[in-house]
């Protein structure tokens, strides 16, 4: 499946979305790229990336730049951290 003008893919507790999405049915891989923003609403915390890559099969979640983490809980924080592509 291939999604493109800010498109979103739900799966359980999490939402992906991003300018441009790819997703393998058959093998659970998908990569997002653009503004990627990973929200996992179970743990209440937000991904931010560029390029993001994810395997639901295995469970596998992996930013790969640009990223910056919000957890939600009664506190709002970010964590920075740069990339190899920064």
């Amino acid at each position: 499946m291939q999604l493109y003008s800010r498109s979103s893919i739900k799966s359980g507790s999490r939402v992906i979305t991003g300018d441009t999405l790819y997703r393998d049915k058959n093998t659970g891989v998908g990569r997002g790229f653009g503004n990627v923003v990973y929200k996992d609403l179970k743990n209440k915390n937000e991904l931010h990336a560029n390029v993001f890559v994810y395997n639901e099969k295995q469970d596998v979640d992996m930013p790969l730049s640009r990223l910056y983490l919000k957890i939600i809980h009664k506190v709002i924080r970010f964590l920075y951290m740069p990339t190899l592509s920064d």
